[in-house]
Parts: C-alpha cells; structure tokens; sequence
C-alpha cells in the first residue's frame, strides 16, 4: 500500500497531466478553428465546446483565446533563446531555422495581428538589464530579428534558411559590435 507522501505525489503527477492534456485540447481545437475564423472572432464558449472542456478550465489558464498563441510564441523563442550563443552569424542561422520549423504557427501569429505580442515576448528580457548601452544595442537586434520574421513570412518563406541568413548576415554586418 503506497504511503501518504506517494499517494500525494501521485496525485500531483495526475493533476499535472490533466492540466497538459486540457491545455492540448484548447490548443488543437483554436488551431482548428483559427483556419475557419479569425482569432479575433473565436469566442470561448465555442472554443471550450470544441475542446470539450469546461469554461472554468479555460479560464484557469487563459483569459482570451489568443492568449493560446502568445504562450506557444513564448515557448518557441523560449526554444530559440536556449540554442543561442556567442555566434551572431551562427544565432541568425539558428533563428531563421527554428522559424521555419514554426512556420504555420508564426504565420498564424501575424495572421491575427499579434505582432506586437511578439516583439513584446522579444522585448521582456530587456527590462532587467541595467546597462544603457547593452539595452539599446538588445533592443536594435530585437527589432532586427522581428522584422527579418515578418518580412520573411509576409513573403511566404520563399527564401530558404540559407538565402535568408546570408542576406541578414550581409546587411546586419554593418550593426555587429565586438565590444559596447
């Protein structure tokens, strides 16, 4: 017979794992639904009858459905972040590599007028940096990156990885500092 403290633990174990296959059902079923609607017109009570979950589990995690989109953008630049590294060539090839993989999700990002979501989500590390020089020199490579991702999805990823890391490359190299 498992102890208190297993049977605890047990049941966080299970709480968890309902709370990921709630939260995977809400996902599946805007993403289903965003290819019909505009994100912006997706109201919850259709979005939970299509999840098959209750208002109150939506609203324990979510406040607008778009609010779906903004958390899986932060687990991808989450994603991104965690492959950066001093490189900036190499940090390009990796950003522009990841964005492809994510591609219909971004794509469905700016479909829905979220792009100052975005750069937002590029932005929250800036705030806890002091220095003045570093801030400003983060927040232009910020700024850099958005529009090389909007620009590239507005096209339809038309260019491969390579053609647009050797173009961003080419005209970024002017901005790249070795020291602030």
């Amino acid at each position: 017979m498992p102890t208190k403290e297993e049977r605890i633990n047990n049941l966080k174990q299970a709480n968890a794992k309902s709370h990921e296959l709630i939260k995977e059902a809400l996902k599946d079923a805007l993403y289903e639904m965003i290819k019909e609607k505009d994100i912006n017109k997706i109201k919850v009570i259709d979005l939970i009858k299509k999840a098959g979950v209750s208002r109150s589990c939506f609203y324990k995690y979510y406040y607008l459905p778009k609010d779906i989109l903004i958390e899986d953008w932060i687990s991808i630049v989450k994603d991104i972040g965690a492959k950066l590294g001093a490189d900036i060539i190499e940090n390009w090839k990796i950003i522009f590599t990841k964005v492809y993989e994510y591609k219909e999700i971004i794509s469905i990002f700016f479909e829905a007028n979220l792009g100052m979501e975005f750069l937002n989500i590029l932005n929250q590390a800036l705030y806890e940096i002091k220095d003045v020089k570093l801030y400003y020199y983060i927040s232009i490579w910020n700024g850099a990156i958005f529009q090389s991702i909007l620009s590239w999805e507005k096209r339809g990823f038309k260019e491969s990885v390579d053609e647009i890391t050797e173009l961003i490359v080419k005209y970024t190299k002017p901005i790249i500092v070795d020291e602030l």
